[in-house]
């Protein structure tokens, strides 16, 4: 079953076969063929077939919500008039406003040594024990006095949030702006700014899916002249 699977998989997310569809309402036939395939598998209790295009918004917007709350991230959409008048969802991090967040809670974001780590309240309250948790959620590693460790081998980098430097970060098929936990806490672990953004019909974002890498390049270029105007060319990365 595998292996019937696979096979009109291949086809159709071939890069030849995805090449050479331009049509909007082509690209839309394929993606829902493919998908009521991957779902009629999946019904008969076969997992061999991964549903393409099955993007649960519910569960993505709990870990959106918690990006808003415990890093302070800011989410939004870039329409695309040239692509089928869809829109780019963009999840951008700043860490001013993180660290801001954690000193409003009583708590430092400091460089301490050869790192840079989290230091709680004097007094714990309930609200910073439930922060603590979710901050766990992106970094668990801790020191001997219980500090957060955000970045290790920081000798060289700023006292987190008092620089200004974006990174920007493309979310491939695989994946999506909900996912990622990783790149979220090691960007802005280090004291960076970060703006993800999905691609093509991924994860938040609405239209057709990629197909060349010029449409790659057209939404990775609207997110970067969007954060003109919030950074410099020399700050973004």
């Amino acid at each position: 079953m595998t292996m019937l699977c696979s096979i009109p998989r291949r086809a159709l997310l071939t890069p030849v076969f995805r090449g050479a569809v331009h049509g909007d309402f082509v690209a839309w036939v394929v993606m829902k063929i493919y998908g009521f395939c991957a779902s009629f598998f999946q019904c008969l209790g076969f997992g061999c077939c991964p549903k393409i295009g099955m993007f649960d918004r519910v569960k993505a917007e709990r870990s959106w919500q918690r990006d808003r709350s415990v890093l302070q991230a800011q989410s939004f959409e870039i329409a695309m008039t040239n692509q089928g008048g869809g829109s780019i969802f963009v999840l951008r991090c700043r860490a001013s406003n993180f660290k801001e967040k954690i000193e409003n809670m009583g708590g430092q974001w400091v460089k301490v040594q050869n790192q840079f780590v989290i230091q709680p309240p004097d007094v714990k309250t309930q609200d910073w024990n439930t922060f603590e948790e979710n901050l766990k959620a992106y970094w668990p590693d801790s020191t001997e006095k219980g500090w957060l460790i955000t970045c290790n081998d920081v000798a060289g980098l700023p006292t987190p949030g008092s620089h200004t430097t974006l990174v920007m970060h493309e979310i491939t098929t695989s994946s999506n702006t909900a996912g990622n936990k990783s790149i979220k806490a090691s960007v802005v672990g280090a004291g960076y700014d970060l703006v993800l953004h999905d691609i093509g019909n991924g994860g938040g974002s609405r239209g057709r899916p990629n197909f060349c890498e010029t449409d790659l390049y057209r939404e990775a270029l609207a997110v970067y002249e969007n954060m003109l105007a919030h950074y410099l060319p020399g700050q973004i990365i």
